[in-house]
């Protein structure tokens, strides 16, 4: 017979509760399993003309969690979904809808429509979120006939902004042209220096004898370019300034992902402390006389004065040039690393490049030859760049949907944003072949109209086309032509794995080696050669 003691209630009570929480949860979990039907079943058949969304369990946080602990692997398992039909489909980051791109014929469509996608958002967006005031942004961004004196001054500039003129001040910089010719023979002549034998520095030297070092290429990738490519723009001060710059720099560079994915403060301190580090010394750059900064480069001067011109204050000048120099200077060094390392790892390859380039860099040539010759003579070299380009690139384009539009036969809505990852492409097997995402150079060799494919586009496209492709190919390959011809390379240990790529972090550009891997050379001096100026 079953007794009411306080400890039967106890017991009773503990029943009851559990039977509620299972309803509730039983409830809960047929709600849920309602919505995933309605969201990803019904929906979609209802309205065939929208992009199909990834299936996903947590409203509002979507696919951030498995996105930003591996976004390259998250897009492709996305498009395998899908079929690998490569249409447009979405992800939800944290409430946003994202519209992800991967065929070269869809992007074309996307960069094609300058009324309904809008660039200049995106853009303005990353701008605040680097230091630039809302005021800032918008004397940038607005037409300068909202500007009374200057719409007198520049009468013929009265319908374009100035961002517009900025950025047609960066392409006379670094499109072919004189400007872009004296910069490049700028560049190979720190890069001649910084390839001398007694150039090496002492902390990238793992061991030494007299004729041998053992050196850290990823070192002496960032030796030879970091410093040299911002002294070439913006001139020493920034260095003497802030002697700390380059290592903060890398710092960011490594977590800059967080702020273009606008990742909460909480979560982003080590990025913010390094942009922090970094905003401060150009502040204090661009207060500096302009007597004092007269080494910095024609683009940057001329920006500087434009700015000035619309009435931006130092802190927004600095904070536009920042973002400048984050592109310019974050990407060649590794692509000159992975390069460098493609070929010394394999022994068949770097005989093939060191019998094209030796014959060439043994000579005493100008600039303008030996960029000529190396790109004219040297088609293995060649090949190796596109195909690093190819396999290392993670870079995005990104617009704002302003209204309803088409792009590939679906309809996308206002508020979301369009993605396009490049890697996706760059990987097609339809392009590329069936081995598209291991490094083959030789397809560039038997296709050489590859290169100039529309899948192939390690630099983006449309208004995010990178102006500086020209440069960054000269002094990547100009780099590597040298290295190879100054000095004989191999590896230190020849049971070393090839270093793994950090496909896993979202990336801006051509990828990192995973912390901890790095090419480790054992370095022999062939003889010395100086550029002609």
């Amino acid at each position: 017979m079953y007794s009411s003691t306080p400890q039967n209630q106890a017991i009773d009570t503990r029943i009851s509760a559990f039977e509620n929480y299972c309803l509730i949860f039983g409830f809960l979990f047929a709600v849920l399993l309602l919505w995933r039907l309605w969201t990803f079943t019904v929906l979609p058949f209802l309205y065939p003309e929208m992009p199909k969304t990834l299936p996903y369990w947590l409203p509002w946080l979507g696919h951030s969690i498995p996105f930003f602990q591996n976004a390259d692997e998250t897009l492709k398992r996305a498009r395998l979904y899908f079929g690998n039909q490569r249409v447009p489909f979405a992800l939800v980051l944290g409430g946003q809808y994202v519209y992800i791109v991967t065929s070269a014929k869809n992007a074309s469509e996307v960069f094609r429509n300058y009324e309904q996608l809008s660039f200049n958002e995106y853009v303005k967006d990353i701008m605040l979120r680097f230091g630039a005031t809302p005021e800032g942004v918008s004397r940038t961004w607005d037409t300068p006939s909202s500007h009374e004196t200057r719409a007198k001054l520049h009468a013929s500039r009265a319908t374009r902004s100035v961002s517009h003129y900025c950025e047609r001040i960066i392409q006379i910089q670094l499109h072919p042209g004189d400007e872009m010719h004296k910069l490049q023979r700028e560049f190979l002549k720190h890069i001649d220096t910084s390839m001398a034998w007694s150039s090496i520095p002492s902390s990238i030297i793992h061991s030494a004898t007299p004729t041998e070092r053992t050196v850290s290429l990823q070192g002496w990738m960032q030796h030879s370019l970091l410093a040299p490519v911002t002294e070439i723009f913006y001139g020493h001060q920034i260095l003497r300034l802030e002697p700390r710059f380059l290592k903060t720099f890398l710092k960011f560079d490594e977590t800059g992902w967080k702020l273009m994915y606008k990742i909460p403060a909480l979560f982003s301190k080590d990025m913010l402390e390094s942009k922090e580090v970094m905003k401060s010394a150009f502040d204090r750059y661009f207060t500096l006389p302009p007597s004092e900064r007269e080494d910095a480069c024609w683009m940057i001067k001329r920006l500087e004065e434009e700015l000035r011109d619309n009435g931006n204050s130092d802190s927004d000048i600095s904070a536009y040039l920042l973002l400048l120099y984050w592109g310019i200077n974050a990407n060649a060094w590794k692509a000159a690393f992975w390069l460098v390392a493609r070929i010394v790892h394999d022994p068949e390859l770097q005989t093939m490049v060191e019998e094209e380039i030796l014959p060439i860099v043994s000579q005493n040539l100008s600039v303008k030859e030996l960029q000529y010759r190396l790109e004219k003579d040297c088609p293995v070299l060649i090949a190796c760049y596109n195909e690093v380009m190819r396999t290392t690139v993670s870079s995005i384009t990104a617009r704002d949907v302003i209204s309803e539009c088409v792009i590939g036969d679906k309809t996308l809505q206002p508020g979301a944003r369009v993605v396009i990852p490049y890697r996706q492409m760059l990987l097609d097997e339809q392009v590329f072949g069936a081995d598209a995402e291991s490094f083959n150079p030789h397809r560039f060799l038997k296709n050489p109209g590859l290169a100039k494919s529309s899948s192939f586009r390690p630099f983006g496209g449309g208004l995010a086309y990178c102006p500086g492709r020209f440069v960054a190919q000269m002094e990547i390959v100009c780099l590597t032509a040298l290295i190879f011809g100054r000095f004989k390379l191999k590896i230190k240990d020849s049971r070393v794995c090839f270093p793994e790529m950090d496909a896993a972090k979202p990336c801006l550009g051509v990828m990192g080696a995973t912390e901890g891997h790095d090419v480790i050379l054992s370095v022999r001096e062939r003889s010395d050669w100086l550029l002609d100026d």
